[in-house]
């Protein structure tokens, strides 16, 4: 029997055994997690307890053991290389199993592993990282870095994990092996390109590497201008900057058709030469002027001369790096759209879907789904112009896909809790792509996942969160970031305010704190305001209620901003399904059918009137929502009447245009008066801009400037009352 012999007595001598228990000396839970998953682990520690592995042979390089019917080979460089004779591609019990009784086989006299993990990176430079992976692994792994976040999680300082949050990939890493513990078994380039990032991302990290050559000629090339484009960057930039001053020189009530036109153009040369957000920037100033010369009800000057701002304001940082040396912002040059790449396997539990419609003609359905080993939200989206014929949001959340797999559709993807492998991936968003297939597990319960912040149960420190969904100046807005899953306690009043055409409601958390809950009425979200009137009404079926998931907003009302948000699907306990193996309901406004309406909802009885339908030549941006054109929350703050004068005198300004003798006696003489009355009140940045407009040699170039330091005053105002309350 095996007792009768000892199992670490095996042929052959060498000194790998006392070398792999001092690596695995160091190795704890997490680690062999890393290596397999927490069942394996469970499942091996199991096996010995009714088995003892058996030495078989041993050298300077491998321990070889037999473990239940299967072969194991451990080499000195750790678990992470070791191979079993039995089917599985990965990391099996097998191998946890020999790891486990060699670390527990190790004496106490054996020394142990004194090397941090920065001892070990410190002597992985990029000539060492090179030799054993190759240069062309090193300078992928450069551009990778360049063009996609790695972020480093710290454990202790012999364990550290780098998460490339975009690509859905992370790599783990423990001292005790040096390179060789870092890698897999079986290095492909791909392998090698992610350890590579990894590592180099480590080592900077841990302040051990400066920038070297390789890693600034990655990043400036993973922003760069593709070659051969037939207007380099510069001169769309400036061709830009060209033409937001003609705009504001002709005037914007006497923009023509002409310069639409070139807006719309220069956007497509944003797209040639790689600047995606100016040239999405272009395309919403192109629409906004295109509804004020058609007299469209939603048109506005004000949005208009807001949106030509921001755009010269872009323009003129990217001009700035454009004279520097080094390489061009990523934050300024933006993004591709519908840029995905492949991830093996993503993780997702249902939230909820909704649906909407753009200024610009589109109307689209979201799933949103909780992505839960990196933990934050995706969204699945599928769009089409509202005048095509047969097709609406709420059909398409009845119909089948998107992915293989998966019965039901829209309808059961929200609601479920699912693999999907072969997925492709861009920021925040899933592909629809039939390449991908989809494994349901059962239904989604979002009580059961780590939300962390994105769960609202305490309102009272909701103005924390303005700066995510209303950031100041150029900052990128992340779209989920205002997506929310909110626990109320208790609930307040439901109405319909008919003088401002809006559904109120609101929510308190266990100490009694409020937060508002709106919809906006809109045709498209009548059937909403009804079913959430309904809910209200009925105090049993609200009394089930126990998430919200929600669209945080910035709300101004009079002298207060505050935070408040906009309901898209609720869950409900349900009981009634619990025979069925769980006890949620998922309500999705407007596209469910929830308990019995009303007879007849107050929206219903008083409708606002609809202005005349959209041109359709824009298609939403591909993150997501139709939200990223839509009013700024700061364009309704109170601020100081100085500054607000401003506001008027520079928008009176531009919408006359410039003459070409220059600004008439009396203009120039109220922004004298002006850029006084702000400086005395210590507005210096704005009155110097004011000051500059009319003596400057491009009056459209400081007037547009001038705008812009409003923009930044009333952000500064939005955030300074919302830390007020």
């Amino acid at each position: 029997m095996a007792g009768a012999r000892d199992p670490m007595s095996g042929g052959g001598e060498g000194g790998a055994r006392e070398a792999l228990q001092r690596l695995l000396a160091a190795f704890d839970d997490a680690a062999y997690e890393a290596l397999a998953s927490r069942g394996l682990l469970r499942r091996a520690r199991k096996d010995l307890t009714r088995l003892v592995p058996e030495l078989l042979r041993e050298d300077d390089q491998h321990v070889v053991l037999r473990v239940d019917d299967a072969e194991v080979s451990l080499p000195v460089g750790g678990p992470a290389q070791a191979r079993c004779s039995c089917p599985s591609p990965r990391c099996c019990r097998h191998v946890l199993a020999a790891c486990l009784f060699l670390s527990g086989a190790a004496t106490d006299d054996a020394p142990q592993p004194r090397a941090t993990l920065r001892d070990e990176l410190a002597a992985l430079d990029e000539a060492a990282l090179a030799a054993a992976l190759g240069r062309r692994a090193v300078e992928a792994g450069h551009a990778l870095l360049a063009e996609h976040e790695a972020r480093v999680e710290l454990d202790g300082e012999r364990g550290a994990r780098v998460v490339f949050d975009d690509l859905f990939r992370d790599v783990r890493t423990f001292a005790g092996a040096g390179l060789d513990g870092m890698l897999p078994p079986r290095v492909d380039n791909e392998t090698a390109t992610l350890h590579a990032a990894a590592i180099l991302r480590l080592r900077e990290q841990l302040g051990l590497a400066a920038a070297s050559d390789a890693g600034a000629a990655a990043a400036a090339t993973a922003v760069a201008a593709p070659s051969g484009a037939p207007r380099d960057r510069g001169e769309v930039v400036g061709a830009a900057m060209t033409l937001l001053c003609s705009v504001v020189r002709a005037g914007l009530t006497h923009a023509s058709r002409g310069i639409e036109q070139r807006l719309t153009t220069l956007a497509v040369s944003c797209q040639g030469v790689r600047l995606p957000r100016l040239g999405r920037a272009l395309e919403i100033a192109a629409r906004e002027l295109r509804a004020l010369r058609r007299r469209e009800a939603q048109a506005s000057e004000r949005r208009l001369f807001d949106q030509l701002s921001r755009t010269y304001a872009l323009c003129r940082a990217l001009d700035g790096a454009r004279r520097s040396d080094g390489p061009w912002p990523a934050a300024l040059v933006g993004r591709a759209r519908r840029r995905y790449v492949a991830v093996p396997r993503v993780d997702l539990v249902g939230l909820g879907a909704t649906s909407w419609r753009t200024k610009s003609g589109y109307e689209g359905l979201t799933v949103y789904l909780f992505e839960t080993n990196h933990q934050r939200v995706l969204t699945w989206v599928d769009a089409r112009p509202q005048d095509l014929l047969d097709w609406t949001a709420r059909d398409r959340y009845r119909q089948a896909g998107p992915y293989p797999g998966l019965d039901g559709g829209p309808q059961r993807l929200c609601r479920s809790r699912l693999t999907l492998f072969s997925a492709r991936v861009a920021p925040g968003r899933l592909s629809g792509s039939a390449s991908s297939h989809a494994l349901v597990h059962g239904p989604a319960d979002p009580r059961t996942i780590a939300l962390g912040e994105r769960c609202l149960r305490d309102f009272s420190a909701l103005e924390q969160l303005t700066a995510q969904i209303a950031p100041a100046g150029l900052t990128f807005r992340d779209p989920h970031a205002e997506i929310v899953l909110v626990a109320p306690a208790s609930f307040g009043a439901c109405r319909f305010d008919k003088a401002e055409q809006r559904l109120d409601w609101s929510l308190r958390d266990a100490a009694g704190h409020e937060l508002a809950v709106f919809i906006d009425y809109e045709p498209h979200r009548e059937r909403s305001i009804e079913q959430l009137e309904s809910i209200a009404s009925d105090s049993a079926l609200l009394a089930r209620v126990r998430l919200i998931l929600a669209r945080l907003a910035v709300r101004v009302d009079g002298p207060r901003v505050k935070l408040c948000c906009e309901p898209l699907s609720l869950w409900l306990d349900a009981p009634e399904l619990a025979d069925l193996g769980h006890d949620l309901r998922l309500i999705n406004l407007g596209l469910d059918d929830a308990a019995p309406a009303a007879t007849t909802s107050s929206a219903a009885r008083a409708p606002r009137s609809t202005p005349e339908g959209p041109s359709h030549d824009d298609e939403p941006d591909a993150l997501d929502t139709p939200d990223d054109d839509e009013t700024q929350p700061e364009e309704h703050i109170s601020i100081d009447p100085r500054v607000a004068h401003l506001e008027d005198l520079l928008e009176r300004i531009a919408e006359r245009g410039i003459p070409t003798r220059g600004l008439a006696p009396q203009t120039e003489r109220e922004l004298a008066t002006t850029a006084t009355a702000l400086a005395s009140a210590g507005f210096t940045r704005l009155a110097n801009a004011t000051a500059s407009i009319s003596s400057a040699h491009s009056i459209p170039d400081r007037l547009l400037a001038a705008r812009y330091v409003c923009q930044l005053h009333r952000q500064a105002t939005l955030w300074s009352q919302a830390a007020r309350g």
